[in-house]
């Protein structure tokens, strides 16, 4: 009834015959209305300004719903039990019990598998056992369960969950209805309850829910100190909070519940870090993953952004701090909206999903493709997991297509990673994830499921197997008789089996006449059973007929005979032998009696414990042991007592068991007593394996106490004794760390009273480490004295201890105040500052005297040349102007030699020099006058192009036809002649009377022809019957025809032109003038122009690097020194010849030659030169003493001198474009004579020097034997062969990016193979690829002695002269010489230290920068280098900036350094172990720093003379120790003294400028550069050491870019000494959201835009300080110039190699790291 009779009103529902108001809607006048509060989320102050029933003021000042009600549409509705009625929403019912929903009767149900009981769900099974409390409500929730699928719990085992098989299940987030396991997102970490439920030890976070320690367990067994990581499928170190991480799974093996959270570990939610490991937040809430609430009084479930189910905000911010609870969800705050992992982040584009753990977007992953993280593979398909770095699904399931099944469909296959594809086609197998055919025996094959017809795959064949043969093409089996063989399969025949390998006849058969047959025994007592029962059938057939008949006898035999027992006796007559009787038709023993030897004796029976070997049989549970002949006791249970078998007697772990007695307990006999074995234990009379407790845990009795621990028994726990604590289970004495040092280690304490906070022992506010304590420090005022016990007040600082005022500051009342700062021009006083580097003069602040103001700042007023940029206070030389900001030529002027000189106008056959010298449109012809180019001509004084017949004219000349002219603006012929092909021909004179061919016979032109014969004329033909001059030929008379004057090969059709200036409107038949061009119908100045005077000038405004001669010009540099840029290298020009570096004109090389002659030749009488022919061949030598020659040699022709006066030859090169020929550099002895460079494959002689290893053969430059012409080069063959794929490689060799490279492990030799990488000896050869060892390196072939070291008895030693040299007594430090003996560029020192090279002024000379990173280079950081380094941020010059790290050896990833390397950034060492080296020898120096060269040249493939830097650990110098093995080692500088303000680097020749603290260098180190590192003043005015123990924890990222700035600006405003930032992994990492990248971001980019600052390496640095210029020549510095420099040797690893190891001598954790090449066989350490 209800069905037919609607609710018409909008908003209703008919609710038990009655039409109401739907959910959300109230009645309102008739009318249903949205149902809305008034005072729910709006702001209280007290409970009554919450009107709306289960409301209440929240601590938040919000009206929120009471634990007893339920946010419902904005309405607080009361939370409904299961069972209950009255319910609007499934989430009142939710709230009750989670997964309950309301019906349509509004009855709370329960989920599948749960029924209703006393408000509350339970079980089916828990159903079963709980006492029958039956309504209506739960007959329906047992209807419903019927027609479900019932699983049997919620904690169960989730791997055997049924799965949806029908199309695909998309993801359902935890808390929303679902019908299967795999349509949940997460699965299988989620399963399906009715809704979404992750399992337990999961994570819910809102959308998903993710692994924890207890989620999903693992079998794989780990070393000590590591946890597998499924994800990665490899064992990994496990990490404490607050460690680096890069899987959860590493925190929380040792701390349960923690999470890794942005690469570091977290505590789970309710905990906090402390030095143990987490500890609770508050006391009161002692259960992991929860948070007490004071405003209720109760511990609450934390839950993780997007997790649902919470009431109170402190749930939410509990595990993110600005996550709020909304509509009972954990919602992220709007500037990271996105809930994943446990945490929030930012929205992520297509194709990525964001993860909590990297703290970054990762891509999404399909099934089968590499991951890192499950969250990337569950983006596409929740039921998927990142299973050993491959999506994949879990547990043995497989991807079908749309979801993970326990199998693929009928018509798929599975293939590698479990992925189901279309399956094989009929006749096609499947063989290792690809379909092959099926083949026949004989045929190529791969596995045996190919092969057909019984065969097997053998040696790549279809082969029947032994014992089988070919027979129609299947393989049958040998067959062979009894007693023959049957070891190869052969079939047996005749009745035979095979056993044993032989053919016999089975049981009961004997051999006959060559078949298996019954013996006669046998066969006969089996027919006479046949017939024994074909009788009996017979008799009792007879007898039922006798019933109904007369009786009448039958024919019966009547035999006398006897069978022995066991014979069938059914036929009359027969009687049983030996006193049986027969009993169905066989004869057996009567009752009482058994069978012995054919006769029925008494039976005899044997009681337990009785013998039993005349076969009397044993009774009552016994049996006859064959090894006692006793009848013993059947269960092992009892034993004979009295002749019966009684349960035996037990006795428990230690008491006696003589008497037979069982032992019980998992105790055995021993000794005739019951005791454990195997290690076992007694504990409550039972033996137990030992139980090994950790300390902390519960130990007693069968317990053993583990990591050096015992067990108290006061507690009855393990634990560590006095001095020690527990550290990952082992007891370990505490470390006492005086305040300042490391309190890295976990067993560290800091001491005096300071704490632990960043890895360092720090002191309170206001207290400072004096004699090992926190002392409260005495504080003095600027101006008075200060020193290590007394501080000075903000803002000064301790200098020649007195208070001095920082940055310029000045002191009023005892404090350090700033200047008032004076923009330029403005009035001032003593007291003020006047900014932009003014003075004070006459009270106006005003520029010095040679100085101009510009953008309020004073520079020097400098003269520019053309070309160059330039301010309008410059000085334009060379009557260039300032224009745009580039010094250019007025209009009508050019650039020569950095003159503008006026420009000559020229017209048509005016001579030039350049096609500057001619007027538009000219070009300077080869004859040095102006031209129109080819195909032009000149129209008053312009050229123009020739037009055809028929196309737009303005005049006759513009016409290309001889005898055509203008006419109506189109060329046509002239009058008498015919346009015939385009050419005007002379009108043929018809005859008045037709001629025939008979009559025409002279074939002149214009005469009848049918064919060619007929014209006479030569260079004729026949055309229209008419005798014509071929094509290219004209007529001349009636009787030649001659060849036409040359025309243009291509004339277009021209209309009439018109001139339009720059900026006007301009069409296809417009001419643009001035050099612009017709664009966008407006004549515009072309690209890389600008406008100027109303012309078209080239943009010069680029800076150009300027380049000397014979450098690479390919990158647009400029080439200087009269050179210009030919083939992309700067060559002298034709008039200019290279001598001593520089292009210059041949009369100026004759004169210096000529002086150089009178001071380095001297007359000598006779000189013998040796030549290539012959080495004692004596050459007579002539001398004169005439000033214009030097010394004139008679030599061989191929004689090529190499004496020290080879720089007097002068150097003349040509290669020039467009040469027929090759480029060839020539070399010349003298401006008569050029020698000539040829490369390999080119023409050679006695006058030609072969380059590129080639050497001349039979006149031509050909490479020598083991290299082969590749290019222009000789190189190794493997180095020549290009290649698609790796088949074409060499044998070892691989192809990689179209070239055959070794593959790991091998290298290449110098003959081009590849052969297994081997060591060896110097002096020993190394031209198969050795590696050369022992201070040695490979060179032509043999491994030759670094220098300084000789070979002496394959040992490379220090020869007898560097032993002298180093007995002798080292010379001291002295002070800075003032003679200037120490001179640049190999020794530079100053009396004060702060004065730049050379004295130049200090706003001329560059503000040097260096980042440089004291750290390993790890998968931590890795990307926060290559942000930072991305390009974004660049030098003045426009190169991009650069860092130095000074790596150390452990967790370093070689192959992340050799990517640094390949970017052109500067790799230098620290040390391998990071231990303090200050008081070490110089041998353990050389193990660390060297060592560490020689690991990055190993691991890294990093040439080692590209590692020239050095900085000490932990900045603690080591003394003439360390500078000593610097200067034996070829290192260059040093980068690790402190020191208090800006100083500039010097050699340690002679003493250092600064005070040095720790262990100094005493004696000279000659050329050793020091590059000092300034301390770091904080925000707190105090000064530190590294840039990290300046930082504090409240510190943000603009607090942090001010100190930076800060520091720089000490020295930028003072000497503009380097400034050295020292940064590690834990500044990047300090503070959260990555704020200190982005603060060290923000400082790059401020300091870039000062035109005078450069961000540069350390070796740039040095090479500065060995040849300093001035900011104008800035780009002389090769070093510092952006030009791409080629490392062949330093393209990253492509696939490196992941090199594990268990452990190290001495450490007690695994380490792993990457490395190019071979991981090498144990861990590499001192």
């Amino acid at each position: 009834m209800n069905e037919k009779r609607r609710c018409i009103s909008e908003n209703t529902e008919c609710i038990d015959e009655i039409c109401m108001c739907a959910s959300f809607y109230k009645a309102v006048d008739g009318v249903c209305v949205t149902e809305k509060s008034k005072t729910l989320t709006q702001q209280c102050r007290i409970d009554s300004d919450c009107r709306g029933p289960g409301e209440f003021c929240s601590s938040f000042s919000i009206c929120m719903c009471r634990s007893s009600h339920v946010d419902v549409g904005t309405q607080c509705k009361p939370v409904i039990y299961p069972g209950q009625h009255g319910c609007e929403d499934s989430i009142q019912c939710n709230k009750g019990f989670p997964g309950a929903n309301c019906d349509v009767n509004r009855n709370c149900v329960c989920p599948v598998g749960f029924l209703a009981i006393q408000q509350t769900c339970v079980s089916n099974q828990q159903a079963a056992h709980h006492p029958p409390i039956r309504n209506e409500i739960m007959l329906q929730n047992e209807i419903m369960a019927d027609h479900r699928t019932i699983n049997q719990s919620f904690r169960g085992n989730f791997f055997r969950r049924r799965n949806y098989d029908g199309p695909r299940a998309y993801q359902i987030a935890p808390d929303l209805t679902c019908s299967y396991d795999n349509q949940c997102a997460g699965y299988p970490l989620a399963i399906c309850h009715s809704v979404c439920q992750c399992v337990k030890g999961a994570l819910n976070t809102g959308t998903t829910c993710i692994a924890s320690s207890t989620a999903i367990q693992t079998s794989v067994a780990c070393p000590a100190g590591q946890t597998y990581i499924r994800e990665a499928g490899v064992c990994m170190t496990v990490q404490q909070p607050g460690e680096p991480c890069q899987y959860s799974q590493q925190c929380s093996a040792l701390e349960p519940g923690a999470y890794c959270l942005k690469m570091r570990c977290e505590c789970v939610y309710g905990m906090k870090k402390s030095s143990n490991g987490c500890t609770f937040v508050n006391n009161d809430c002692k259960e992991r993953g929860h948070i007490f609430i004071s405003e209720i009084g109760e511990c609450r479930e934390v839950f993780p952004p997007g997790g649902k189910g919470c009431s109170h905000n402190l749930q939410c911010s509990g595990a993110y701090p600005d996550a709020t609870c909304f509509m009972q969800t954990c919602t992220c705050p709007p500037n990271l909206p996105v809930a994943a992992d446990g945490t929030c982040g930012r929205s992520c584009p297509n194709n990525q999903v964001y993860s909590g753990v990297t703290g970054e977007c990762l891509p999404e992953k399909q099934p089968g493709q590499d991951c890192i993280y499950s969250s990337q593979c569950q983006a596409s398909f929740g039921g998927l997991v990142c299973d050993k770095n491959t999506c994949r699904c879990p547990n043995g399931l497989v991807f079908d297509g749309l979801k993970c099944s326990h199998g693929c469909p009928p018509h798929k296959r599975v293939i590698d990673k479990e992925i189901c594809v279309e399956g094989c086609p009929s006749g096609i197998v499947e063989v290792a994830g690809r379909c092959v055919k099926q083949v026949s025996i004989g045929q190529p094959c791969v596995a045996n499921a190919q092969c057909n017809f019984g065969s097997f795959c053998q040696s790549g064949t279809c082969q029947c197997p032994p014992g089988f043969y070919v027979q129609d093409e299947q393989c049958q089996a040998i067959e062979s008789e009894p007693n023959e063989s049957c070891q190869n399969n052969e079939k047996c025949t005749k009745g035979s089996v095979c056993y044993n390998g032989k053919c016999s006849c089975p049981r009961n058969h004997e051999l006959i006449n060559g078949h298996c047959q019954q013996n006669r025994a046998a066969a006969h007592a089996y027919n006479t059973a046949l017939e024994n029962i074909r009788k009996i059938r017979l008799r009792f057939a007879s007898q039922s007929k006798s019933r109904n008949s007369s009786p009448q006898l039958t024919d019966v035999e009547n035999d006398n005979d006897t069978v022995p027992i066991g014979s069938a006796c059914v036929r009359i007559g027969v009687t049983c032998d030996g006193g049986s009787v027969c009993v169905a038709g066989i004869c057996v023993c009567p009752l009482g009696k058994t069978p012995r030897n054919g006769v029925c004796i008494e039976h005899v029976a044997a009681r337990p414990g009785t013998s039993c070997q005349n076969e009397e049989e044993c009774v009552d549970h016994s049996y006859c042991s064959p090894e006692t002949n006793k009848c013993e006791c059947m269960k092992a249970s009892q034993m004979v007592i009295g002749g019966e078998c009684r349960e035996r007697l037990k006795a428990h772990p230690g008491y006696g068991c003589t008497m037979g007695e069982m032992c019980v307990g998992n105790s055995v006999c021993v000794n005739g007593k019951c005791a454990c074995v195997d290690g076992k234990v007694e504990i409550n009379k039972i033996c137990i394996d030992q139980v090994s407790a950790k300390p902390g845990d519960t130990c007693g009795k069968g317990i053993i106490c583990e990591g050096g621990s015992y067990c108290n028994t006061d507690s009855g726990k393990c634990a560590c004794r006095r001095g020690e604590n527990s550290i990952n289970g082992i007891c370990k004495g505490f470390t006492f760390v005086y305040p300042g040092d490391l309190c890295t280690d976990i067993t560290s304490r800091c001491t005096g009273g300071s704490y632990c906070a960043r890895g360092r022992c720090e002191c309170p506010p206001r207290m400072s480490a004096i004699d090992k304590k926190c002392v409260h420090q005495q504080t003095a005022a600027p101006g008075e004295p200060c020193s290590e016990k007394v501080a000075c007040s903000p803002f000064s600082v301790c200098e020649n201890n007195v208070c001095k005022c920082v940055n310029n500051m000045m002191i009023r009342d005892k404090m350090c105040v700033q200047r008032r700062k004076v923009n330029i021009g403005n009035s001032c006083n003593n007291e003020d500052q006047c900014l932009g580097n003014s003075t004070c003069m006459d009270n106006n602040c005003q520029c010095g005297i040679g100085f101009v103001a510009s953008m309020d700042v004073c520079v020097l007023r400098k003269t520019v040349t053309p070309g160059y940029l330039c301010n309008p206070e410059d000085i334009c030389t060379g009557q260039s102007v300032c224009i745009k900001g580039v010094c250019q030529c007025q209009p009508d002027y050019k650039q020569m030699h950095n003159i503008c000189v006026k420009k000559n106008i020229g017209i048509e056959g005016s001579p030039c020099s350049s096609r500057d010298d001619c007027g538009e449109g000219l070009m300077c012809g080869a004859s040095g006058k102006c031209s129109c180019p080819e195909g032009l001509f000149s129209v008053n004084g312009k050229c123009r192009s020739y037009v055809q017949l028929g196309q737009t004219c303005t005049s006759d000349d513009r016409c290309a036809e001889r005898n055509a002219q203008c006419q109506e603006n189109y060329c046509t012929c002239r009058t008498g002649y015919t346009n015939i092909n385009g050419q005007c021909a002379a009108n043929i004179v018809t005859p008045a009377e037709p001629e025939t061919l008979s009559q025409v016979k002279s074939g002149l032109l214009g005469h009848i022809c049918t064919s060619n014969d007929h014209c006479k004329i030569a260079h004729s033909q026949c055309r229209r019957n008419v005798c014509q001059c071929i094509d290219g030929y004209r007529i001349f008379g009636s009787t030649q025809c001659i060849p036409r004057p040359g025309k243009p090969k291509e004339r277009k059709t021209e209309k009439e032109s018109k001139l339009v200036e720059l900026g006007d409107k301009c069409d296809k038949l417009s001419l643009c003038s001035k050099g612009a061009i017709c664009e966008k119908g407006v004549c515009s100045c072309p690209e890389t122009f600008f406008e100027s005077d109303g012309a078209c000038v080239k943009n010069v405004a680029k800076i150009k690097v300027v380049v000397p001669p014979l450098s690479s010009c390919l990158g647009g540099e400029e080439c200087s020194g009269n050179s210009e840029c030919v083939h992309g290298i700067c060559f002298c020009k034709e008039e200019f010849t290279l001598f001593e570096g520089k292009c210059q004109r041949l009369r100026i090389i004759e004169k210096l030659t000529v002086l150089e002659s009178k001071k380095l030749i001297k007359p000598i009488k006779a000189h013998t030169t040796p030549t290539a022919a012959s080495n004692t061949t004596p050459i007579p030598v002539k001398t004169t003493t005439t000033l214009q020659t030097t010394t004139a040699t008679t030599l061989p022709e191929n004689y090529v001198s190499s004496s020290t006066n080879r720089p007097l030859t002068p150097i003349i090169i040509s290669m020039k474009l467009g040469s027929t020929s090759s480029p060839s550099p020539q070399i010349t002895s003298n401006p008569e004579y050029k020698w000539r460079l040829s490369k390999p494959g080119h023409m050679c002689d006695n006058k030609t020097h072969c380059t590129n290893c080639s050497v001349c053969v039979n006149g031509f430059c050909r490479c020598p034997e083991g290299l082969v012409h590749y290019g222009d080069k000789c190189v190794s063959e493997i180095d020549a062969t290009k290649c698609l794929a790796s088949n074409q490689c060499p044998s070892g060799a691989q192809c990689v990016k179209g070239e055959c490279r070794c593959k790991p492990g091998l290298g290449i030799t110098r003959y081009g193979f590849c052969v297994p990488i081997t060591f060896a000896e110097p002096g020993t050869s190394c031209a198969y690829g050795e590696h050369c060892q022992k201070d040695s390196h490979c060179e032509d072939g043999l491994c030759t002695c670094n220098e300084p070291l000789v070979l002496k008895e394959n040992k490379c030693v220090v020869s007898p002269r560097e032993q002298t040299r180093r007995r002798q007594p080292s010379r001291l430090l002295t002070e800075c010489p003032r003679d200037g003996s120490c001179r640049l560029p190999s020794c530079f020192c100053t009396s004060t230290g702060k004065i730049p090279p050379n004295n130049f002024d200090t706003k001329q000379v560059p503000q040097m920068v260096m980042l440089s990173f004291d750290d390993p280079i790890t998968d931590r950081i890795i990307n926060t280098l290559k942000s930072l380094f991305s390009g974004s941020i660049r030098n003045p010059n426009g190169c991009a900036i650069k860092g130095t790290f000074f790596v150390s050896h452990q967790w370093n990833n070689y192959d992340q350094s050799l990517w640094l390397h390949s970017t052109n950034h500067e790799i230098g060492v620290n040390s391998i172990t990071r231990e303090d080296l200050s008081g070490r020898t110089q041998e353990r120096w050389y193990k660390e720093q060297k060592g560490m060269r020689e690991t990055l040249a190993e691991f890294s493939f990093i040439d080692r003379s590209h590692i020239i830097g050095t900085r000490a650990p932990e900045l603690k110098i080591g003394g003439d120790a360390q500078y000593r093995m610097m200067s034996e080692n070829n290192f260059t500088f040093d980068n690790s003294m402190l020191v208090s303000s800006p100083y500039w680097p010097q050699t340690l020749d002679h003493k250092l400028a600064w005070e040095c603290d720790g262990n100094c260098p005493t004696q000279s180190h000659k050329a050793i550069w020091e590059i000092p590192i300034q301390n770091i003043q904080a925000n707190d005015t105090r000064w530190y050491k590294t840039l990290t123990r300046a930082m504090k924890p409240f510190d943000s990222r603009d607090s942090v870019t001010k100190m930076l700035q800060r520091n720089f600006m000490n020295h930028y405003k003072t000497n503009r000494a380097p400034f050295i930032l020292t940064l590690d992994t834990e500044f990047l990492t300090y503070l959260p959201d990555n704020g200190a990248v982005y603060a060290l971001r923000d400082f790059l980019k401020f300091i870039v835009q000062k035109q005078d600052v450069f961000v540069v390496t350390g070796s740039q640095i040095i090479d500065y300080m060995r040849n300093p210029v001035d900011l104008n020549n800035i780009k002389s510095l090769r070093s510092w110039q952006c030009k791409p420099q080629m490392k062949d040797e330093a393209n990253p690893c492509e696939n490196p190699t992941t090199c594990s190891f268990s452990g190290r001598a001495r450490g007690q954790f695994a380490h792993s790291f990457r490395m190019c090449g071979v991981c090498p066989k144990s861990y590499p350490w001192i």
